[in-house]
């Protein structure tokens, strides 16, 4: 519900519900937008207009999470996509990861890419894959987080997304940082305390930039830096019924993981949806 004096794309409908006469209004939750937020409400009971709110309160935020977490924390809404085996692997004891999930699961992975502004990726993938991050019917942004500046100048995102790639680096030779910003791919130099990537910064400078979403797809030690820095809003895990095994195969979620049990993300509101001969379990990190 919107303020009276105060909107965006959508006017605001508590003039007409009180001009229409009606006497009851049931609402679900609470635009979260702190210039709105509970403007409306005040207004019709100002006017009469008895309010309940809350029915259904974890549904509706469900159905509007991205603008949710947009308005609540200031950045974007972050979800993660892996592809594994039952064993929790992505790629065997060799790196060799084409194709763990079949076709469909892969089609419809392309497809949730239509769902968010920009698709996330870590330097390993943009080398390994040569990967075009596209969607199946949008082009999200290109979001790399590469250290050394590595990735080739000969990849696709370089040649053919300059204008919708973004890169997070650490350090890099100037040469090749000069090379990149010649073609007009945006570049961040990002370093926190302990000499790692500042994923908290890159996301505000996101944000900053109108991403509302990403997308994160990969690979192991970027989709754990999310989770150690507890920036995940919602993970797709897709399980294809195989066994890799091996202590030298990869797994889906890297970087330094947590020391206790006690302290490890529980997923809530799971849904598991069979795709093909594969799995997909949806559902959101609750951290401790």
């Amino acid at each position: 519900m919107c303020s009276s004096d105060l909107w965006g794309k959508t006017p605001p409908c508590v003039d007409r519900i009180i001009a229409s006469g009606i006497k009851k209004v049931v609402i679900s939750t609470i635009d979260p937008n702190p210039m709105v937020n509970g403007r409306s409400v005040k207004k019709l009971i100002s006017h009469a207009v008895e309010v309940k709110v809350g029915l259904l309160k974890e549904e509706a935020a469900r159905l509007n999470e991205i603008f949710f977490i947009n308005m609540k924390e200031q950045r974007p809404f972050v979800a993660v996509k892996t592809a594994q085996s039952l064993d929790g692997k992505i790629a065997t004891k060799t790196g060799k990861s084409k194709w763990i999930t079949a076709a469909p699961a892969r089609n419809f992975s392309h497809k949730l890419r239509d769902k968010y502004d920009g698709v996330l990726v870590g330097a390993n993938t943009v080398i390994k894959d040569n990967p075009c991050l596209e969607g199946a019917r949008s082009s999200p942004y290109k979001i790399v987080f590469d250290s050394q500046l590595s990735i080739p100048l000969q990849c696709n995102l370089i040649n053919k997304f300059n204008s919708r790639l973004i890169i997070f680096f650490l350090q890099a030779r100037e040469n090749k940082q000069r090379k990149l910003e010649i073609k007009g791919i945006r570049l961040y130099c990002l370093r926190n305390h302990y000499g790692s990537l500042n994923i908290k910064r890159a996301l505000v400078i996101l944000y900053d930039l109108g991403i509302k979403s990403i997308f994160v797809d990969g690979g192991s030690y970027t989709i754990g830096s999310f989770f150690d820095a507890k920036l995940v809003d919602k993970i797709y895990f897709f399980y294809a019924p195989k066994i890799i095994g091996g202590q030298r195969a990869i797994t889906c979620v890297g970087a330094k993981g947590v020391s206790r049990v006690d302290k490890a993300a529980v997923i809530r509101d799971i849904k598991i949806r069979k795709i093909g001969g594969d799995y997909l379990l949806s559902g959101y990190p609750q951290f401790n």
